[in-house]
């Protein structure tokens, strides 16, 4: 494993193909691979996105443009575009509480050289990111923090393949966890926007009433087998519905787990798993 070397998944061209304009309908696969198989279009691998559009990972740019320019004739009502490219971020468990993040990053170079390596070889804003965005206190240790850290994919490539997910700090080595943060509205409740750009009715987070989670009648005074998820409830997926038990903000929702599982399809490092 050469940490200098950018892993070659990093450096391909990822596509996705946008939803017909006249059906509003995901693109025809029998259609996508039979225009891939007759133009030789090799694709790595290929994914549902966030919005439910198929995403394609493709061996080179020359590839990317063969695709697109095909599309525009076998399948001319769906758009093709570059998918914007997400980084990882990680948590750093175990630093200690009284440290500024600029001290923690130097720490952490120190005593992993090929971290700094990697951040001058490419670069704070490419391939050398490493951006320590938050220090939080642990709940269960009064003494230690989580550092959560924004990484670039071929430093999140490292730490796992290079350092089995633990870094060396102070008198020894922290874990390494994937975090990943998924746009869960506090009005609404829906995932993928935020309350300051919401146009929808207000429901509970714990009940899925017609009011704020914080005004909820029965939050502090009930269970969580009295919550009800406003999701799982209105889901067209019957086991969802069946199962909606649990608040909106629950991190076994299942329709949480699935938009985290859309949002890592985004993130080049975890495509390559």
């Amino acid at each position: 494993h050469n940490p200098t070397k950018t892993n070659s998944l990093f450096n391909k061209k990822v596509l996705v193909v946008k939803k017909s304009d006249n059906s509003g309908e995901p693109i025809d696969s029998s259609i996508l691979r039979k225009t891939c198989v007759e133009n030789g279009i090799q694709v790595s691998k290929s994914f549902s996105t966030t919005k439910d559009e198929i995403g394609l990972v493709l061996n080179s740019e020359t590839a990317a443009k063969t695709l697109v320019d095909k599309l525009k004739v076998s399948a001319p009502s769906h758009k093709v575009q570059d998918l914007p490219s997400r980084t990882p971020t990680i948590n750093v468990v175990g630093v200690p509480n009284d440290i500024e993040k600029d001290e923690l990053k130097e720490e952490i170079f120190l005593q992993n050289p090929t971290l700094r390596q990697l951040n001058s070889k490419f670069g704070e804003q490419g391939e050398g990111k490493f951006a320590i965005l938050a220090i939080t206190k642990l709940k269960n240790n009064d003494e230690l923090s989580r550092a959560t850290i924004s990484v670039s994919n071929t430093i999140r490539d490292f730490i796992a393949s290079g350092c089995n997910d633990r870094i060396y700090l102070g008198n020894g080595t922290c874990k390494v966890y994937d975090t990943f943060h998924v746009k869960r509205c506090f009005k609404c409740q829906i995932f993928g926007h935020i309350r300051e750009k919401c146009d929808k009715t207000v429901s509970c987070g714990f009940c899925s009433g017609s009011h704020e989670t914080r005004s909820c009648p029965i939050k502090s005074t009930s269970n969580l087998t009295d919550s009800c998820c406003s999701n799982c409830k209105i889901s067209d997926n019957i086991d969802h519905v069946n199962n909606c038990k649990h608040p909106a903000y629950s991190i076994d929702c299942p329709i949480f787990k699935a938009e985290q599982a859309k949002l890592k399809k985004s993130i080049p490092f975890y495509l390559k798993k």
